[in-house]
């Protein structure tokens, strides 16, 4: 049995957002956890990377900026090595960030101010060179001179 295209775009839709649905949870716990250990969160969102097909925790920063990914990565490991009951999170599922990420400079370029994205999904346009196919937002940059640099 064949299923028109329309079908099978509309399941792959419906298993994204499906998917997305507990990441946001399990995306929340991960920040719960960066909070509880001291880890500075700047900003953080699930982003769709279309050339990958894949949807990666964005999380801006200033360890990043200051010390390298690596010790942001070092970071993120140990806050949520000691949970219990241990989060099941890859963390190859997150991307770290500075402030001066096209993802996240992109925030500023929605119509809205990012603080009214907070818990919400969105996506389509292409924002300053950046296509945001689809996202969800925790947290929003707050420092907007930071970010333009």
């Amino acid at each position: 049995m064949s299923f028109p295209a329309w079908c099978h775009q509309a399941f792959q839709i419906m298993v994204e957002d499906t998917l997305v649905d507990r990441k946001i949870e399990k995306g929340a716990r991960f920040l719960e956890a960066l909070d509880a250990a001291g880890v500075p969160v700047d900003a953080a969102l699930w982003f769709y990377f279309p050339e990958s097909e894949a949807w990666r925790l964005v999380v801006s920063t200033s360890i990043e900026e200051e010390q390298g990914p690596l010790a942001a990565y070092r970071a993120f490991h140990e806050a949520t090595e000691s949970l219990d009951p241990p989060i099941e999170f890859d963390l190859g599922e997150v991307r770290v960030a500075s402030r001066k990420d096209p993802i996240i400079k992109a925030l500023w370029g929605f119509r809205v101010p990012p603080s009214q994205l907070v818990g919400r999904r969105f996506g389509g346009p292409y924002i300053n060179g950046v296509e945001f196919q689809g996202a969800y937002l925790y947290r929003a940059p707050t420092r907007r001179r930071a970010a333009a640099r």
